[in-house]
């Protein structure tokens, strides 16, 4: 069953509207754009400021690791790198509000209903995609690599390689839990359903494999398990979300 926006009840619904000219509109889109610099740059500033604990922080996913630098400038240049993703991951939900208020009032009201769903919900998974990094994805891993040469080799890594695997590892995991995102813009453009979803259900075993080794950095089985299996518990967790719509609809 799909369920997708009637045009035509759309059209008949009056909506109050504001129309801007093309200076306003590239005047609105400057004044966000500014603003959005100004939030990054003062996040960018605390981060660079407060980066000993930046460091602290990102050291906690693993316990019994000595850290290095291969040389001196190094922890400078990873300093910025890191104080700079940090400040665009703070600002990250400034900038989709920010978006979503600028095209929001090109849409009918029911697509408005529908769109500032669908942020809250990416916004909840964003949240929950971090949470599983931090708590899951990253000490298991780090746990695996550890355990694997602790008998033979000393735990010395580089701080730089360390940070930028936790990185990936964040971003690997971010992406896979905006999977039901995309499965309800698909059902809301009328495209697929929950009964499709579960008919490829299948394939989306085979295909979290894949998915699983080429977002992760590493080769090991841990790690790709892992987030494979984060895949599939989202993948069904958009088909659940995407039912319900289904029948929410029905009851409508």
């Amino acid at each position: 069953m799909l369920f997708k926006f009637k045009l035509d009840r759309l059209n008949s619904q009056p909506s109050k509207r504001i129309y801007l000219s093309f200076g306003d509109h590239s005047q609105e889109f400057r004044d966000r754009l500014f603003q959005i610099f100004c939030l990054v740059g003062i996040f960018l500033l605390c981060c660079l400021t407060n980066v000993r604990l930046l460091t602290i922080i990102i050291q906690q996913s693993i316990e019994g690791v000595k850290f290095f630098q291969p040389s001196p400038e190094k922890y400078l240049l990873l300093s910025l790198e890191l104080s700079f993703y940090v400040s665009i991951l703070l600002a990250s939900p400034f900038i989709g509000t920010s978006a979503l208020c600028y095209f929001l009032p090109a849409f009918m009201p029911r697509e408005r209903k529908a769109l500032t769903s669908l942020f809250v919900i990416s916004a909840i998974l964003f949240l929950a995609g971090i949470t599983y990094a931090n708590k899951i994805l990253i000490p298991t891993t780090l746990t695996f690599f550890l355990s694997y040469t602790k008998e033979l080799l000393e735990p010395l890594w580089s701080f730089e390689e360390y940070s930028r695997l936790s990185l990936i590892l964040y971003i690997s995991s971010v992406l896979t839990f905006q999977i039901p995102i995309i499965q309800l813009i698909l059902s809301f453009l009328g495209i697929a359903s929950s009964r499709l979803y579960s008919k490829v259900s299948k394939y989306i075993l085979l295909g979290s494999t894949i998915i699983g080794a080429f977002l992760t950095p590493s080769t090991d089985p841990i790690t790709q398990t892992i987030l494979a299996g984060a895949i599939i518990l989202i993948y069904g967790l958009g088909t659940i979300l995407v039912l319900l719509l289904e029948k929410i609809s029905v009851l409508r």
